[in-house]
């Protein structure tokens, strides 16, 4: 089966090619793996899209699991991030439970800045039948892990592990860095702005 391809459609994958092209010829190189791309390509020109990775969706109901069983360092890792704060440590960062753990999960949004206090207080108010917590890190990680793209396109905060660094309070969340994926830490005391995400939890179930 053939498709006709114009119109708007054309002119946006048509955008993409070109934008491909301007990216190869950089002065300062490709900015990402080029035998990647020349893969990616041949599977593309062969129709062969299911050997293409699509970024995850977000369902309605977000669902991440922790497995306590991984260290601090294993759970960065896993998400494969192009940068990390370095003093994101697990001395700082303790991450305590049992098993593996499944939490159900929601990013509130608040449309304004905001402080982080009157942050957690919404949070924990939201569902007073059902309350929600502050996402702490490991949460934070299994939602970066599971869903890489979502911190293009905002930062995703998790007030619910503090840590002073340097005599302040921060905190850590997923961030755009440059073209890539960061993983930082903010300040408790400042004000976070309109866009940013913030990550709540609450257990759904536990297995040893």
């Amino acid at each position: 089966m053939a498709f006709k391809v114009a119109g708007e459609q054309y002119e946006s994958i048509t955008g993409q090619l070109f934008e491909i092209g301007r990216q190869l010829r950089q002065p300062n190189g490709y900015p990402f793996d080029p035998m990647q791309l020349k893969d990616f390509l041949q599977l593309a020109i062969e129709g062969k899209f299911n050997g293409v990775s699509a970024p995850v969706a977000m369902p309605e109901q977000i669902v991440l699991s922790v497995d306590y069983s991984c260290s601090l360092e294993k759970m960065i890792a896993a998400g494969q991030y192009d940068w990390t704060n370095s003093d994101i440590t697990a001395k700082r960062f303790p991450v305590v439970g049992n098993g593996t753990v499944q939490f159900e999960a929601k990013l509130f949004h608040f449309d304004r800045n905001t402080a982080s206090q009157d942050n957690v207080d919404a949070i924990k108010a939201d569902d007073p039948a059902n309350s929600w917590d502050p996402g702490k890190i490991e949460h934070l990680l299994s939602f970066g892990e599971k869903y890489s793209e979502e911190q293009r396109k905002y930062p995703i905060v998790a007030l619910g592990s503090v840590a002073k660094v340097v005599g302040d309070r921060y905190v850590p969340y997923l961030s755009r860095f440059d073209r890539g994926r960061g993983l930082d830490l903010g300040w408790w005391g400042d004000d976070w702005g309109g866009g940013c995400r913030f990550l709540a939890v609450r257990k759904l179930s536990s297995a040893a």
